[in-house]
């Protein structure tokens, strides 16, 4: 934990093929820090996940790491409060979408296990991954979803997939 930093992008290495860590920025001093890392969780809210991944150009993802399709940061949806009047978007506390999972790499940006189809080190387990929302808080199935996405990514890392 480094205390007010903020995640700016994922570094890609592009002669691995795979993601090597992240780059935060210190919110008093604007200094870039790099930190390195086998696998990358992402889980910093709906939209501030989209952003980082939109941040996270190389020459091979030059719209956004993952970003092949062209949906990254497309088909956010905000959750609707039931006796409220869809608010201004980011006022909302469970927005969902923009890194959406399914099993095709042409209409989604995440396979079943919350891995980018196309870097598969780094993992999105909040509310970007998912499709849709409803009424219900989401904030277990976040959870739910993390867990089982920390418990692949360990067991590829053992396996030596990672």
């Amino acid at each position: 934990m480094q205390p007010n930093t903020v995640v700016h992008s994922v570094i890609y290495d592009e002669a691995k093929g795979k993601a090597t860590g992240v780059r935060v920025i210190d919110a008093q001093t604007k200094k870039a820090t790099e930190y390195f890392a086998k696998i990358i969780f992402i889980n910093a809210a709906c939209l501030n996940t989209n952003l980082i991944l939109l941040n996270s150009t190389s020459k091979r993802f030059a719209n956004g790491l993952g970003n092949d399709n062209g949906l990254l940061g497309k088909y956010v949806a905000f959750q609707n409060y039931r006796g409220k009047t869809k608010q201004a978007p980011g006022l909302d506390i469970h927005e969902v979408g923009g890194v959406r999972m399914g099993h095709d790499p042409k209409t989604s940006l995440l396979n079943k296990w919350n891995q980018l189809h196309t870097c598969k080190n780094v993992f999105v387990t909040d509310g970007a991954c998912m499709t849709s929302t409803a009424t219900q808080n989401p904030s277990l199935t976040f959870m739910a979803l993390t867990a089982r996405a920390a418990d692949h990514a360990v067991s590829e890392l053992k396996k030596g997939n990672l």
